[in-house]
């Protein structure tokens, strides 16, 4: 055989390889699936992650300590875990500019000892669709706390069974945070005042779902605090409970909300289903 046709030979069995390992998925890239990629080296842009899927506790702690500020990032549950609580410190840090999606497929994030099981802050925007958010029988802080930021909620989505002797038993919003309910329950939550949604200073825009089966000394369903805001345009609550007034929505002298009846200037409330 000629060095002209070894050559030849070797040369194209070079080619087929490279041709063959091209086709077949890298080790590497398999190993590493999962981890979420912010800054495109190449084109140094920014991706947006089409979503993350994640099934355990420990994969949810290794994508929050991933993210960085200003991302876009989908998380999509495989299936439920228990989550630690807190108090006091953001479910996602300090991050700022972030907009991140959860969705759930019916799976549940289990509140795990107390604390908030969702906590938000200015610059953080963070939407649930068709994820069930379950708290605590045990004394407990609200169960989302949006303190500042954009909390959304759609889709099947339901926010569930805690207990706390503040306010707020589902979802508390402070520091002009924004809290906006296009579908999904929130009910068999207790609380002080408000046993589903405490809106203290920002505002909640009820767009579509059902807020019943929860309880209060005043506002089952919604209280209004301050100067918060309640704007209902769609949904329903009822069926919740009060055990002094306002079984659906007490509204404090200072807060508003544009459900027909309402009178400033006072404290006022309804027992009323509101459809």
């Amino acid at each position: 055989m000629s060095k002209k046709t070894k050559l030849y030979l070797i040369t194209s069995l070079i080619l087929l390889t490279l041709i063959v390992f091209a086709g077949c998925e890298n080790p590497w890239m398999k190993k590493n699936a999962g981890h979420l990629v912010k800054d495109n080296k190449e084109t140094k842009k920014d991706d947006v992650i089409e979503g993350i899927r994640i099934s355990t506790s420990g994969d949810w702690a290794r994508i929050i300590s991933e993210m960085e500020s200003s991302g876009t990032y989908t998380i999509i549950l495989d299936s439920g875990f228990d989550i630690t609580g807190n108090a006091s410190t953001p479910t996602f840090g300090n991050l700022t500019g972030i907009d991140v999606t959860i969705i759930g497929n019916g799976n549940a994030l289990t509140l795990s000892g107390t604390g908030n099981l969702l906590r938000l802050v200015e610059g953080q925007k963070v939407t649930i669709q068709d994820v069930i958010l379950y708290g605590t029988s045990l004394s407990n802080p609200p169960l989302v706390a949006v303190v500042g930021g954009e909390f959304i909620m759609g889709g099947t989505s339901s926010i569930a069974g805690n207990y706390t002797t503040m306010d707020g038993g589902g979802v508390r919003v402070t520091a002009n945070g924004t809290f906006i309910m296009n579908g999904g329950t929130i009910s068999g939550n207790t609380a002080h005042y408000g046993g589903g949604v405490d809106v203290v200073v920002g505002t909640f825009f009820m767009n579509g779902g059902t807020i019943s089966g929860n309880m209060a000394q005043n506002g089952g369903g919604v209280y209004v605090d301050i100067v918060g805001i309640f704007n209902k345009n769609g949904g329903s609550i009822s069926g919740n409970t009060a055990t002094v007034t306002g079984a659906s929505l007490y509204v404090t002298n200072g807060g508003s909300t544009n459900v027909p009846g309402f009178t400033p200037g006072a404290d006022w409330s309804t027992d009323n289903p509101l459809p």
